[in-house]
């Protein structure tokens, strides 16, 4: 998903009044599977949009913004 399909689905999901986080990577060490910059959204039901990395940082990250 590109940036641009993932703020169109921001803006979407918004509009709907859903409750989403955004997520970004900011800083990474050593071998990651994606780059700084990279988003994914979580929607208050558990749904992911785009991705930033493997399953058990998505996982850690769902649960934070979930709880958030």
């Amino acid at each position: 998903m590109t940036d641009l399909e993932l703020f169109k689905k921001l803006s979407q999901l918004k509009q709907q009044d859903v409750a989403v986080c955004l997520a970004t990577i900011v800083e990474t060490s050593g071998s990651t599977p994606r780059e700084v910059g990279a988003k994914m959204l979580i929607c208050v039901d558990g749904t992911i949009y785009g991705t930033i990395s493997g399953c058990r940082v998505t996982r850690v990250l769902r649960k934070a913004a979930l709880r958030a």
